[in-house]
């Protein structure tokens, strides 16, 4: 059977929530790339996959407002299974 897990929302979500697949890559050296394919140019790396994780999130935030603030249609996710993703609420 299944566990599910649930993430505590302290508060109320007003924006809109984006969902996109986060490619990742572990480096011979360590080091750890991840990216997000839809969003050109939005790709960081890390010392660790969770670091990495943190990175292209924050990347991600900083890239859709500035999309959105140029009046620019977001880009969508796609769907993916099994893949990290991250969600970018505003």
């Amino acid at each position: 059977m299944s566990t599910i897990r649930y993430i505590p929302i302290n508060t109320p979500v007003r924006g809109h929530s984006y969902l996109f697949h986060v490619e990742l890559a572990h480096k011979g050296n360590g080091d750890w790339i991840a990216w997000v394919e839809v969003l050109p140019g939005c790709a960081a790396w890390g010392f660790s996959h969770d670091e990495v994780l943190n990175a292209v999130h924050a990347l991600a935030q900083t890239y859709v407002r500035r999309i959105i603030a140029q009046g620019l249609p977001v880009p969508t996710g796609g769907e993916a299974v099994n893949t990290p993703m991250i969600a970018v609420t505003l």
